[in-house]
């Protein structure tokens, strides 16, 4: 009955999947685009690109003329990443409003650099942020802004110190989809940050070398689906989920809850015991910055908990080791196998 009752509180909205609709590119942007020199590059239209290209320029695709977009890289490499985002317009009484692109592909690329999708603030720290987090409705206006339905298939991010997906809050939605994350990464490898949602991490191989962070932070996200991944070098940490309560005085309202981690495989190429495969609940107020938010009756302000509740965590497979952790309430967790474990004394295994 427990396992029922659950389930049934689980929801989850798939992506949207519509056919671009934006018009072929015009050869003048395709000159801007491949032209070798550094600067950045609008495109509000679709284009498959010449096979093995180097693009040198940074790719924008802002506000809602960039909707409908479709980009296939053919195995071109962008050398300085690509940004999806919102554009702030102010208007004439000195009110914001933001323009939003939705419905975009890109697809068969090779970065060197970050990916970032973001609407009200690149990260949760924004001026515009804060001030809305200091109000109800929070999580609704911020993915209200926020760019939408955005999907990402078949990359191979080879970064040296960024993180190679960065969905901003808000981000709804939107997907990473069989693809290879390599390189190294000061931080994490995929951030769904504050207030984002219904987002899928499908299929993707992680590879990716880290300073001492996790492959995937869940950040106060709520409603997403991170299934049939393979997660390699484990040594720091797989899937934290957490609200980071403070940082930049902007108040976290959405708890990480709701979240599906399904039928990924978990690989530990060295073990300390110190870091789980998957940690519900891995802050819980524990940072010196969880005050900064201090004094509203609002979400993280009120109370520094993680609430890592309501998730589940089933039939994952973990190569010589399983390690979960759940610092949360009525999250399911059952048919986690480990695979080959070995000969294991206390909490080390070979």
């Amino acid at each position: 009955m427990k396992a029922l009752i659950l389930l049934a509180s689980v929801m989850f909205s798939l992506p949207v999947w519509s056919k671009p609709t934006a018009p072929e590119c015009s050869d003048q942007t395709l000159r801007q685009l491949y032209e070798n020199a550094e600067g950045e590059v609008h495109l509000e239209c679709s284009l498959i690109m010449r096979p093995d290209s180097v693009i040198r320029k940074r790719v924008l695709l802002e506000g809602k003329k960039a909707s409908n977009v479709s980009i296939d890289c053919a195995g071109s490499r962008l050398e300085r990443g690509m940004r999806i985002y919102s554009k702030k317009i102010t208007e004439s009484d000195g009110s914001v409003a933001w323009d939003v692109p939705t419905n975009v592909r890109v697809s068969n690329c090779v970065t060197e650099a970050i990916t970032h999708v973001f609407g009200m603030a690149i990260n949760g720290e924004g001026s515009e942020l804060t001030v809305s987090s200091r109000e109800p409705g929070h999580t609704e206006r911020v993915q209200a802004n926020a760019p939408s339905n955005i999907h990402f298939d078949q990359f191979t991010t080879k970064t040296n110190g960024p993180i190679p997906f960065y969905f901003g809050p808000g981000v709804t939605h939107s997907s990473i989809t069989n693809s290879r994350i390599t390189g190294f990464s000061n931080s994490v490898a995929i951030y769904l940050d504050a207030e984002s949602g219904n987002n899928l991490i499908e299929g993707n191989i992680f590879s990716i070398e880290r300073g001492q962070r996790e492959l995937v932070a869940v950040d106060g996200s709520a409603n997403n689906r991170i299934i049939n991944n393979r997660f390699n070098s484990l040594r720091e940490g797989g899937i934290y989920l957490y609200r980071n309560c403070g940082e930049g005085g902007n108040i976290r309202h959405q708890p990480p809850e709701n979240n599906l981690i399904e039928s990924n495989r978990f690989f530990y190429d060295k073990y300390t015991g110190r870091n789980p495969g998957i940690w519900l609940g891995s802050r819980d107020g524990n940072r010196n910055y969880c005050d900064y938010d201090e004094g509203y009756d609002l979400g993280s302000s009120a109370d520094d908990g993680d609430f890592a509740n309501n998730n589940r965590v089933i039939n994952n497979t973990f190569v010589k080791f399983q390690r979960i952790r759940d610092d949360g309430e009525r999250n399911l967790i059952e048919n986690n196998r480990v695979e080959n474990p070995g000969q294991c004394f206390l909490i080390f295994c070979w």
